[in-house]
């Protein structure tokens, strides 16, 4: 099978849930909490957790006998590096780099479990969606920074077992899996590539993608920027058309106010891990709740703006409403273990989403947010954001304070403003990504410190400072 072939087939996409939006207020009531939006029934794939395994042909080793070893000059055995089978141990064959394996890599079929060998690394046999399921070796997932124990061009990332998926184990990947950008659509968060969000932010659009450049890269002017936010606007009205057969029910107020101009941004999360429910609710007829943007996590890097920024939305009270922009993050918030010892979000819905090393799991963030431990301590398990998400915050805020001036000390947290609530939560780095809004830093540099956290949602637990 070719690579393109079995790349496009390595991902599963997953079911979208309904909504349940807490982050969000009615125009008329304030700052205070209101009753969660209500919910559909939903239909779950299962859920994506990393358990202990029983004993098994594949699960021999202790863990501290995973690390990679210098390999011996006889054939290689499961991940080794290969030029055709004859380099590989009897029983195997070599899958090739027209595949995507760099320098080839030793592999056998397999349903279930792989054989292990002593000398080499412990083995797992991952779930390839419709592509022939084959072996891999393990790794071990390492901190931000550090040099992954897969060889080159390897990537050490989370995948369902074939036929158990409620088991996961960290594998050495393709790299060219996980950044090729014909993968944009894979559902997982796995694509962290940087054509990757370009293709969803700009939909496809050869202007847009040129504005969002220059934002990103702090070379952009004020008519840039609001062609940027109009022409966002324009499209992504011809998206939410497509997607709900028929133009969004106009939850908003026209206008700002003249003696209360828009100066800040009140952040939220939806408390859904899909963008989907929530843009439809948004969307329907007087809900009396809306926001301006909704920033994709299922659908990665995606930017919808459901209403203009030269109008007003209902999303944090009258108080903020008139003089703040609303950003809404597709993300479940905080989780906890039901009877089953499965992750569920505070509805009680299966928690299914896949992040780089993190598996099916939540970060846990056990000291909350510097200043203000007592409120964000309360839960200490939160859905991971994606790269792709905190980057498009950093290009939507950009856009508006280069057209409207904004007050950094206005760019707040919907739980800043409201006693009940805690979106979006000690997840999001909103420190680091409020200083981005207003200096020249390039975010798509190799260098800087979303790259560090493209492969590796535990820099947020390392790095409080950025909360």
């Amino acid at each position: 099978m070719r690579f393109n072939q079995l790349a496009r087939s390595l991902f599963i996409p997953l079911a979208l849930t309904a909504s349940a939006c807490a982050g969000i207020e009615v125009e008329e009531a304030g700052d205070e909490a209101k009753d969660p939006i209500p919910t559909l029934p939903d239909d779950r794939p299962l859920l994506l957790e990393v358990l202990p395994l029983p004993p098994s042909i594949d699960d021999e080793q202790d863990s501290e006998e995973t690390a990679p070893v210098t390999p011996d000059p006889s054939p290689g055995f499961i991940g080794s590096p290969c030029n055709s089978s004859s380099d590989c141990r009897e029983g195997l064959e070599c899958a090739d780099e027209d595949e995507g394996f760099e320098s080839g890599h030793c592999t056998q079929e397999c349903e279930l479990y792989c054989p292990d060998l002593e000398g080499y690394p412990t083995t797992f046999c991952p779930d390839l969606g419709d592509a022939l399921t084959r072996c891999f070796s393990r790794c071990e997932p390492q901190p931000s920074g550090s040099q992954s124990d897969c060889r080159q061009g390897y990537h050490c990332v989370p995948m369902p077992r074939a036929n158990a998926p409620q088991t996961v184990q960290h594998i050495c990947a393709p790299s060219a899996w996980l950044t090729d950008a014909s993968l944009c659509n894979d559902e997982r968060g796995l694509v962290q590539s940087t054509e990757c969000f370009h293709q969803k932010a700009s939909f496809d659009n050869v202007e847009l993608r040129t504005l969002i450049t220059k934002i990103l890269n702090a070379d952009a002017t004020t008519e840039d920027a609001e062609r940027y936010l109009d022409l966002s606007y324009e499209l992504s009205q011809t998206y939410l058309e497509s997607m709900l057969g028929r133009s969004p029910y106009p939850n908003r107020s026209q206008g700002h106010r003249q003696d209360s101009p828009m100066r800040g941004i009140v952040v939220h999360y939806t408390a859904n891990q899909y963008e989907a429910p929530t843009i439809r609710y948004f969307s329907s007829e007087d809900p009396h709740a809306s926001t301006h943007f909704v920033i994709g996590a299922s659908d990665n890097g995606l930017i919808l703006q459901l209403f203009s920024h030269r109008d007003r939305t209902w999303h944090a009270g009258s108080l903020f409403n008139h003089s703040h922009f609303g950003i809404d993050f597709a993300n479940a918030g905080y989780l906890e273990r039901n009877d089953q010892e499965q992750w569920v979000d505070y509805l009680g819905r299966d928690y299914t989403s896949v992040l780089p090393t993190f598996g099916g799991n939540p970060v846990t963030i056990d000291d909350g947010i510097p200043g203000e431990e007592l409120k964000y301590t309360r839960q200490t398990n939160w859905q991971p954001y994606t790269t792709h998400q905190l980057i498009a915050f950093v290009l939507v805020s950009r856009a508006l304070h280069l057209v409207y001036g904004l007050d950094p000390d206005e760019i707040v947290r919907h739980g800043d403003v409201s006693s009940s609530r805690v979106d979006p939560g000690p997840a999001l780095p909103h420190t680091a990504l409020r200083e981005l809004i207003f200096n020249e830093d390039d975010v798509l540099t190799e260098d800087h410190w979303l790259q560090s956290y493209r492969w590796d949602a535990a820099w947020i637990v390392e790095n409080p400072q950025a909360r």
